[in-house]
């Protein structure tokens, strides 16, 4: 529903690449925020942007409206405003996690604090299918 980016956060600034590695940063400016959520810590996120639809969900077809323009213009960037799920962090302040184990990493980046009008961390349902179903995420392992 959303379109796969790695942010990168370092020094204050925001870099965002595509699954095919190019850079969708000024596709997105107002996500520049992001990396002022990141709190001073260098990071490398694995997440999604998405663009919400009439209903408040995430619509893949209001993304597609952003997603092949560059530029986009002010209008253009406030009647379809994005939002970056992240959903794992692959690295922080100098440490690579990608050895580290799901439930660990995503502790880390609950811990973060990263939810904010340009980002935002989705709920996670690990175990059964049950607990997506039940929409009651178990609590977070320390």
């Amino acid at each position: 529903m959303g379109r796969r980016a790695v942010a990168y956060i370092s020094g204050g600034a925001l870099l965002l690449r595509s699954r095919l590695d190019q850079d969708i940063t000024r596709t997105y400016p107002e996500l520049a925020g992001v990396a002022a959520a990141a709190g001073g810590h260098q990071l490398i996120l694995d997440g999604e942007i998405v663009a919400s639809g009439d209903d408040g969900r995430p619509s893949f077809a209001a993304l597609q409206r952003r997603m092949h323009v560059r530029r986009p213009s002010a209008g253009l960037a406030a009647a379809v405003p994005v939002t970056y799920l992240a959903f794992d962090v692959m690295h922080i302040d100098g440490r690579a996690l990608l050895r580290v184990p799901y439930a660990q990493r995503r502790a880390l980046l609950e811990d973060l604090e990263l939810a904010g009008p340009d980002a935002g961390v989705p709920p996670s349902f690990p175990g059964a299918g049950q607990a997506v179903l039940g929409r009651q995420p178990p609590a977070r392992p320390r």
